[in-house]
């Protein structure tokens, strides 16, 4: 048995008016379609321009935010620490500290990240990582920097590398060539 169609179940057309709506219905049309509108679906945060994402990067850069988001298919939460263009792309350098990886293992470490493919980014509140690097922290290969963490909340300069994990590659120092 079929149901009987509801009177505003179809969206509006051109050639149709909505039926049922309000005394000003273009006025609830645009705040539905709006973009800043807090009830956005996946889609339309998958749709995030390029300028969107870099404001949020920089804020979090700036107000020591962590941040989620899909890079290559996997749900990442990271702390960006440099954006910047690098190879003609803007990209960001990150310390992924939880969410998933192609190589979940070795969470957490640093990765770049093309502003390109990451999708679905917000802000979330939370301990800041900094990370950890051993000598100088170099620039990562960036051509041009835009926005680059406090120095007092960088990554912290380790003289040592960390202990060895069962199942990861480490290279072997005492081969000769």
């Amino acid at each position: 048995m079929e149901r009987p169609a509801a009177s505003n179940e179809f969206p509006p057309t051109k050639d149709r008016e909505p039926r049922n709506c309000s005394a000003q219905p273009k006025q609830a049309a645009a705040f539905v379609s709006s973009a800043r509108s807090p009830f956005l679906n996946k889609r339309d945060r998958e749709m995030q321009t390029r300028n969107e994402k870099l404001d949020l990067l920089r804020i979090a850069i700036r107000d020591l935010k962590q941040v989620t988001g899909t890079y290559d298919h996997y749900h990442r939460v990271f702390c960006p620490h440099i954006l910047g263009e690098m190879s003609r792309q803007w990209a960001c350098r990150v310390w992924q500290f939880d969410g998933q990886s192609s190589k979940p293992t070795q969470l957490p470490m640093w990765r770049n990240f093309f502003i390109e493919g990451l999708t679905d980014v917000a802000l979330q509140d939370g301990e800041w990582h900094r990370g950890w690097v051993t000598g100088k922290r170099p620039h990562w290969g960036f051509d041009g920097i835009d926005a680059v963490v406090d120095e007092a909340h960088a990554a912290e300069i380790r003289h040592t590398s960390p202990p060895h994990i069962p199942g990861l590659w480490t290279p072997r120092l005492d081969r000769k060539k």
